[in-house]
Order: structure tokens, then C-alpha cells, then sequence
């Protein structure tokens, strides 16, 4: 059946090569702007998620810790299945997780502060204009003492870091030293390597990036800057664990990236709250 229908293909496009072509073109078109369409209506309802539905949030205080998500898509949960009445959003499914751990015993709150299709030049301290001080210059965020960073991985597709991935890292650097020094802990995912979506130079140049981060975080001598979950890894590599526009996560990725982050938190956070208890005792 396959080689008759290829030989009906091959007949066509033999008798009618322009208007093929045409209907061809015209085909492509048409779904890359059904994908555009489908990804901007989840865009839309994961932000009125957000904004309408995803208000059950605390007034911090001694016993009510925030814990910020900043970044790109990764962060903000773009592909998670936003549904009412269930637990969606990459800062929402790690609240759940923490909540559980009998080790914790404040309350931890994960805010998404991420936006989609932001670079790291986007979030440059540098700049007066960046998300970063729309983010730290609101009063709500002044008593944030735990910062997860995800970025870099639009860094391939847009902006000036497209074919440099030293500066991606110098950006994300920029904004972790600075997030350092007002005495946060600041931990920063590695950028996810391989995916449907990436052809073979952005991913050996996000492998680059990922290098480069790590000898970065290694470095470090604040001891405030950390590694996060490796969005490199062999576990994050499965195409049945991206949504449709196969660079972000789907809710099997984001619950397993959520696992991954409470795993690496559970220790700075029970120290966190070890100091509170030494203060009042």
C-alpha cells in the first residue's frame, strides 16, 4: 500500500509539478499556523490560569516562606495541562511535593514569576528595562530567599546569544551574582539538550551552554549559587515527555521535573528553617 501510494505521489507530481508544489506549500502553511494557533490559545489559558484561578497564596511571615521561579516557558509551566481543580504549573506541583515532606515544617510557597519565550538577555540586572526588575523592584518579592532560575533555553532561537553560548552563561551569571549578593540562595537548572525541536547545532551549542554553566557554578565561591535539576540528562531526553511545540515540558515532564527540584531543595530548605528555630530559641 505504502509503494502504491508513493507511486501515485510520484505520477502527480510528474504530470503536475507547479500546482503540487503549490497544494504542498499551501499544506505546510496551513499546519504550521493550526501549531501557532493551538500554542497560543495554551499560552492565553495558562496565563488566565494564573492571574483568575491560582490565587490561594499566603501573606508571607515566620512560618510562610516563598520560594520564586524565575525564567522562560520552563519556569512560567507552558505544556502543563491547566485544568481546574487540579494541581498544574511547575511552582504549583513542587508546592504539592513539599507540603508532603513530614521534614518540613513551615509552610513553602513556589511562585511563578517565569515568562514565556524570554531570553537571558531578557533578564539582565544591567538593564533598567529587564524582567528582572519588573520582578525584584515589586514589594511582594523583597522577602523572596530562595531563587530557582530556568533560562537559556530561547537562547538558541532568538536574541543576540543565538550562536553564543558563553554569553548566555555570562547573562545567567550576571543574574545570579546579583541575586547572591542580596543574600539569596539561588539555584539554576541546566538547559534542556535534546529534543525533537533542535537540530543538531543548537543542541551542541546548548551542550556548550550547559558546560559552561556548570564550570560557572563550580566556581562560585558565594556559596550561594547552585546546580538545579539537569534538564540535560538521559531522563529528559524522552519525546513522550514534551508538549506540541516539543521544546516545553508536558505534565508527565513538568511532575518529574517537580520531583527533581524538591529532591534538591528539601535540605537548603530544612536549613533554612533550622536558623529561624536557633533565633527563637
Amino acid at each position: 500500500q505504502f509503494l502504491h501510494d508513493s507511486r501515485e505521489l510520484v505520477i502527480i507530481f510528474s504530470e503536475q509539478p507547479l500546482a503540487s508544489l503549490l497544494s504542498l506549500i499551501i499544506s505546510l502553511l496551513v499546519m504550521k499556523w493550526i501549531r501557532s494557533v493551538r500554542i497560543f490559545l495554551k499560552l492565553l489559558w495558562m496565563r488566565f490560569f494564573y492571574w483568575f484561578l491560582d490565587r490561594d497564596k499566603c501573606k508571607p511571615s515566620a512560618m510562610v516562606r516563598d520560594v520564586l521561579l524565575i525564567g522562560d516557558g520552563f519556569a512560567e509551566g507552558f505544556g502543563d495541562r491547566f485544568a481546574i481543580g487540579s494541581v498544574a504549573g511547575l511552582g504549583n506541583r513542587i508546592e504539592e511535593l513539599a507540603a508532603k515532606e513530614e521534614k518540613l515544617r513551615m509552610r513553602w510557597q513556589f511562585i511563578n514569576a517565569g515568562k514565556y519565550g524570554t531570553t537571558s538577555e531578557d533578564w539582565l540586572p544591567s538593564d533598567p528595562h529587564s524582567q528582572y526588575h519588573k520582578v525584584f523592584n515589586s514589594p511582594k518579592y523583597q522577602h523572596v530567599e530562595v531563587v530557582l532560575i530556568m533560562l537559556g533555553s530561547c537562547d538558541s532561537l532568538k536574541g543576540t546569544c543565538v550562536e553564543s553560548p558563553k554569553q548566555t552563561v555570562d547573562n545567567i551569571k550576571e543574574l545570579a551574582e546579583r541575586l547572591a549578593t542580596t543574600g539569596r540562595t539561588v539555584f539554576i537548572a541546566t538547559i534542556p539538550q535534546q529534543n525533537q525541536s533542535q537540530s543538531d547545532g543548537i543542541r551542541l551549542c546548548n551542550r556548550e551552554r550547559n558546560t559552561h554553566l556548570r564550570e560557572f557554578i563550580d566556581s562560585d565561591n558565594s556559596k550561594k549559587i547552585f546546580l538545579g535539576p539537569e534538564l540535560d540528562s538521559f531522563v529528559f531526553r524522552r519525546p513522550d515527555i514534551y508538549c506540541i511545540d516539543a521544546l516545553h515540558l508536558n505534565s508527565t515532564g513538568y511532575q518529574r521535573l517537580a520531583m527533581e527540584w524538591i529532591e534538591l531543595l528539601l535540605l537548603p530548605l530544612i536549613a533554612i528553617e533550622w536558623k529561624y528555630w536557633k533565633s527563637v530559641l
